[in-house]
Formats: structure tokens, C-alpha cells, sequence
């Protein structure tokens, strides 16, 4: 039988390789003469820059940036090795791993992600990917816009750098000084959800929650970027805010779009359309696949979903994950073939982020137990 490993990340325990390691060694156990392939993925969100890095050839660097809040952070970048893209992974510098317990997003930044792509632009790159998943931010994008060179002033014409708490208090906006390098350059964001910027269906109302907020304060985010998406409007004469994609990573992608007219895709149809990935699928008789949580939100482009949509109909898939949020019938109906849950009674995540592995050997060994 021939396997393909392809899981994601499990949010803060596990990275996509450690996560593939620990699944080849259990297939091997109960299958000793199994072909094994194991391809990094990612989606967008944290382990986007290990993914890039396997399908295109380049190398890494580390630079001291701004976390989300506003502390140093060393950060990687990776250029590819002709210096015509660059990838940054936004989770590393603004991402929910960095969050502290007692913060929410109304006080964290995106400055660090507009220094990274300053920094690419040093190598003369043509090209800036950025992965807008896993963020702990919720600023509409303006830390990053800040850092590129555009001016927010408040009602006494003081400029600051706006979070999601004070984006309220922009009164104006100057668009006139952005860094000259940063306009030379291609932007195509990575992410993993297709909701725009506010509203019901927006990034507050959706994720802010997961990252900290409460719901008056998902109110107060949401009603700041719709007061910072009007002064832009009226500033610029742009309104995407209400498109697909604008609500990724806090409205990142809305601040890249409005600034540099930025291309969007999902991050895991972007990792599967490589040549390896590609040919690792029509060849596998099973695939297995899996992420931290499957729910309503894995709809929306998530690794797990993005893999079943790519693969041939024969093949069977396998869906390794945290635990389900909702009905599994939804999620079979739609192509997954099994389901195995490392965390089914939904403990809490401070109590289990130590024991993922062991979780997920048990689990996996359950399956097995219960297939005969």
C-alpha cells in the first residue's frame, strides 16, 4: 500500500513534519511493509514558511522585528536562492503561539509583518508571499500599513500606530509616504478563510473570540475597521472590504490588498499545485491527512478540506485531528473516509498541549484495535 503523509500543523503542539514523523512510525507499525511519502503542509498559518521551503529551493534568515506587542522578536525569512520571492509567515510575528494568556487583540499589531517585507525587499525580490493564518491580531492590517510608510493621525493630528482598540480614534490617513521598495514588488497572500472583513460573518464575529475577546469587545473590533474601512474609502476611492479573504488574519489581507492590490489564494491549494504534491496524490492509494480541530471553519479552506478536494475519488482519506466541532457526517459526506479524533472528550487545550503525541499514538492504536 502506498501512503502519503500530509498533515498540517496541530496549532501550538506539533509542526506538519513532527506531526507526519509520528504517523509514519505508526503505519509502519501496523503495516511493517508500507510505501510511505510524507509531504510539509501548511495552509497559510503557522509552518507555511517549512512548507514553501520544501518546494521551492532558498534559504532562511532571521531578523529582529516588532511582535504583536510591540516588543523585539527575532523572526525567520526565507528567500528563494535566485532572490525572486521571498515568503513570510506573519504567525511568526503576530501569531496566536505568541499570544500571552491575559491580551487580547485589541491591543496586538501587525508592525512586525510590514518591517519582514521591508526586510525582503533588501534581497531585490519580485515577489513577497505572505501566509496571513494563525494570527493573534485584530488591526485591520494597519501595524503593517504603518510600517511601510502610511501615516494614521488622531482628532489632534498626532500619528500613532492604530491596534483594534484604536482604530476608532483615526481621523485621518496619509498615503503619501509609503517605503519606495515596497512598490516594486508582487504580493500574493496565503490563507486559510474566505470571510470578509466585518459584519456577521466577518473576522470579529468569527475568530476574534479564539484569540481573546469577549463579545463587547469583538463589537469594538468590528466597529473599528469599519470606521477605519470608511476614512480609506473616502481617502483612496478603494472598497474591497466586503470581498472574500478580506478578513484573513485580522484583516491583514484587507491592509495588503488596499496598499499593494495584493493577490489572493488559499495557502493548501497553493502547496498542492507543486509538481511533487501533485504527482505524491495520483500515486497514493491512502492518504493521511489531519490539523488540530475539524469544524465549520475547515469549510472555509482549511488543509484537511483543501486535500479531499484535490484528491482522486479511489483513494481513501484518512482524517487525523484534535477533534471535531459538529456533525462528522458533514465532513464524510464530503469525501473523508475516516475520522480519528487524539482529543474526543474536547479537554482543554492547557491541559493535553503537552501530551499531543502520546494522544495521538493512542488514538491512532485505538483505531486500530477497533478496525480488528
Amino acid at each position: 500500500m502506498r501512503y502519503l503523509l500530509m498533515l498540517n500543523s496541530f496549532k501550538g503542539t506539533l509542526t506538519s513534519q513532527e506531526a507526519n514523523e509520528i504517523v509514519k512510525d505508526l503505519v509502519l507499525f501496523h503495516d511493517p511493509t508500507a510505501n510511505i511519502k510524507e509531504i510539509t503542509i501548511a495552509d497559510g498559518g503557522e509552518g507555511t514558511l517549512e512548507a514553501m521551503s520544501k518546494m521551492i529551493p532558498g534559504f532562511f534568515v532571521m531578523k529582529e522585528v516588532t511582535d504583536l506587542y510591540f516588543k523585539p522578536i527575532k523572526a525567520p525569512l526565507f528567500i528563494s536562492h535566485d532572490h525572486s520571492v521571498a515568503v513570510i509567515e506573519m504567525a511568526s510575528v503576530a501569531g496566536i503561539g505568541l499570544k500571552k494568556a491575559d491580551m487580547g487583540p485589541d491591543i496586538a499589531t501587525t508592525y512586525g509583518v510590514g518591517e519582514l517585507m521591508k526586510e525582503a525587499c533588501h534581497y531585490g525580490v519580485k515577489k513577497i508571499m505572505i501566509g496571513c493564518g494563525g494570527s493573534a491580531t485584530h488591526d485591520g492590517g494597519a501595524g503593517m500599513m504603518a510600517a511601510c510608510g502610511v501615516n494614521f493621525y488622531n482628532i489632534k493630528h498626532q500619528s500613532f500606530i492604530p491596534t483594534g482598540q484604536t482604530l476608532k480614534d483615526i481621523v485621518s490617513i496619509d498615503f503619501n509616504h509609503i517605503y519606495p521598495g515596497l512598490r516594486d514588488v508582487t504580493y500574493h497572500i496565503l490563507t486559510d478563510v474566505s470571510n470578509p472583513l466585518y459584519g456577521e460573518h466577518g473576522a470579529s464575529y468569527t475568530y476574534a473570540e479564539q484569540k481573546g475577546a469577549d463579545l463587547k469587545m469583538m463589537q469594538l473590533l468590528d466597529e473599528g475597521v469599519v470606521h477605519m474601512v470608511d476614512i480609506i474609502k473616502k481617502t483612496t476611492g478603494k472598497d474591497v472590504a466586503d470581498q472574500p479573504y478580506m478578513g484573513a488574519a485580522g484583516g491583514l489581507s484587507y491592509g495588503l490588498h488596499v496598499l499593494y492590490d495584493a493577490w489572493i489564494s488559499l495557502g493548501i491549494d497553493l502547496i498542492l499545485s507543486f509538481e511533487e504534491a501533485r504527482k505524491a496524490i495520483l500515486e497514493a492509494d491512502v492518504i493521511i491527512t489531519g490539523e488540530g480541530s475539524l469544524d465549520e471553519q475547515s469549510l472555509q479552506g482549511k488543509a484537511v478540506m483543501g486535500i479531499v478536494k484535490h484528491t482522486k475519488d479511489h483513494t481513501k482519506i484518512i482524517a487525523l485531528v484534535g477533534q471535531v466541532k459538529g456533525d462528522k457526517k458533514v465532513f464524510m459526506d464530503l469525501g473523508i473516509d475516516e475520522i480519528i479524533e487524539t482529543n474526543p472528550d474536547h479537554l482543554p487545550f492547557d491541559l493535553i498541549k503537552d501530551q499531543a503525541k502520546e494522544m495521538m499514538i493512542e488514538a491512532w492504536h485505538n483505531a486500530m484495535r477497533k478496525r480488528g
